[in-house]
């Protein structure tokens, strides 16, 4: 169990690594930026000089009509160049919405996360009239490696029994996977990263054998009926 929530944070790190890594640097975009603005800006000198020269007119008419001409150039891309700027503003104010929402979503998560895991824990440490906790139970009865027993009559009416007599395991279980798939379906950073800190986290809370014998009652108890993201058990990820 310690190897299997050390790669899932391992698995983390790389995830949040390679996340920042396909970001492009934000001053190539600046660099970008600049030039063009340059471009748009000496454009017009240069074609002014072109047709005209470098001659200076001490003919007022003559500067009466570029400063015309430059005024009817320069203001149309400079209310361009403007209407950029309000463009990049109002994106980076939706990017920075985005980044409020994304962290405050994550955040709910990661409280779900805890909480229900908490509420796992007890249930895994309930004791049975005989003496035996639930987690020894489902490890007896349900960490099994042979695919047919999921069908097995004995084996179902079993898994139903611990159902009636102790919900909260099932129920605990169901509400864990659904917090997890909102953190894994943005293939993105901060999601991935806490998509696999919550792995560990089961991981670390019931250990890797009670996860995969979790996955393989709920199977057997829905008797398949209850569709979920298994990632624990191999039978499972065979079947599904």
């Amino acid at each position: 169990p310690s190897w299997a929530a050390v790669f899932c944070g391992l698995h983390g790190v790389e995830l949040m690594a390679s996340s920042f890594e396909k970001s492009p640097p934000p001053n190539v975009y600046a660099r970008v930026v600049l030039a063009l603005i340059a471009l748009v800006l000496l454009c017009p000198l240069i074609v002014y000089t072109a047709v005209f020269g470098f001659t200076i007119s001490t003919n007022h008419s003559r500067w009466g009509e570029m400063g015309s001409a430059m005024s009817g150039i320069y203001s149309p891309i400079l209310a361009l160049l403007a209407l950029f700027v309000v463009y990049g503003q109002l994106q980076s104010q939706n990017r920075f919405q985005e980044h409020e929402i994304d962290q405050r979503y994550v955040e709910q998560n990661r409280a779900d996360i805890h909480f229900y895991l908490e509420q796992l824990d007890r249930a895994l440490q309930v004791r049975d009239p005989n003496g035996a906790t639930l987690r020894q139970m489902l490890h007896d009865c349900f960490l099994f490696d042979d695919p047919e027993l999921f069908s097995d009559p004995r084996r179902i009416q079993l898994a139903q029994g611990i159902n009636r007599q102790y919900p909260q395991l099932l129920g605990v279980w169901c509400a864990i996977y659904p917090v997890w798939v909102g953190l894994d379906s943005q293939k993105r950073f901060p999601y991935l990263h806490n998509a696999a800190t919550a792995l560990q986290k089961m991981i670390a809370v019931a250990s890797f054998e009670t996860c995969v014998a979790l996955d393989q009652y709920h199977r057997t108890v829905t008797e398949g009926r209850v569709k979920l993201p298994y990632q624990f058990s191999p039978l499972l990820e065979v079947l599904t």
